[in-house]
């Protein structure tokens, strides 16, 4: 099995297992990001889980998104994508200063739209950001969350596409 698939399969369950930890303790939240706050009042010690995260997830992202760009005019976004990603996991604390806000929601975005182009643009997998978005907006209908977490849904549409893309790629290699 290839170092990389393998670096993306722990990324993937890091990304996993928190998740279902905030879901199974907070419910479905308003974002990701809110989960550090949602953490932090729970158990004080656990506000470094969402920056260890984010940080370790990019981390082991990264070899996989680089290899799988060589070669092709896109790789700046998985640069763009893993420090986007980074430096939310850096500002988790969007609520306390305007500076932790700017950095955390710019690079939040940032992360979000360059990993969705990437993509659709490096192999070429519109199709699971189409079909990850059909199954969280039914998740969210029928668990009546649309208005109150659609970032949180918007977030989790694009982690699973980059995972899947990923793993699509690197199984089918």
């Amino acid at each position: 099995m290839n170092w990389i698939l393998i670096f993306s399969v722990i990324a993937f369950c890091i990304y996993l297992v928190y998740n279902i930890a905030a879901l199974s303790l907070f419910g479905v939240p308003k974002s990701l990001s809110m989960t550090y706050y949602l953490f932090k009042e729970k158990w004080s010690w656990s506000r470094c889980l969402f920056p260890i995260m984010m940080l370790s997830m990019a981390g082991l992202l990264m070899p996989a998104w680089i290899e799988m760009s060589t070669g092709t005019n896109f790789q700046f976004l998985a640069f763009l994508a893993a420090a986007g990603i980074i430096f939310t996991g850096a500002a988790p604390a969007f609520k306390s200063s305007e500076l932790e806000q700017s950095v955390h929601m710019t690079s939040a975005v940032v992360a979000a739209i360059c990993a969705l182009l990437w993509v659709v643009l490096v192999p070429h997998l519109w199709y699971v950001i189409l079909g990850w978005f059909v199954v969280f907006a039914v998740a969210a209908y029928f668990t009546h969350t649309v208005k109150t977490s659609f970032i949180y849904w918007l977030e989790t549409v694009a982690f699973l596409s980059t995972f899947t893309s990923v793993l699509i790629f690197y199984t089918t290699m």
